[in-house]
């Protein structure tokens, strides 16, 4: 009776010899998937060109207003400082 082994290498002969491929050997197995993987990209670059082209454009805008009342200025002066967005300038 033969002994039963649970080890994949002796089922599968070949599992030894895709390990000893070269760089070659591996380009030409796989070369056959280069056209879809060109097209794949080739749509990839379509769909983000589109995307960026046609996409709203949105800006992160932030400003502040320095207001010195130090010196002289405007009769309306003492009611913009009413408001809590008017910040008075370091004395």
């Amino acid at each position: 009776m033969p002994e039963s082994t649970n080890n994949f290498q002796s089922l599968n002969p070949e599992a030894n010899i895709s390990w000893k491929l070269g760089p070659r050997d591996f380009v030409f197995k796989y070369i056959k998937f280069a056209p879809w993987i060109l097209f794949c990209a080739l749509i990839g670059l379509i769909l983000a060109y589109v995307k960026l082209r046609y996409e709203i454009k949105i800006y992160a805008v932030q400003s502040s207003m320095l207001i010195n009342s130090g010196r002289g200025g405007s009769r309306m002066m003492p009611d913009l400082m009413n408001y809590s967005w008017v910040r008075k300038a370091p004395t």
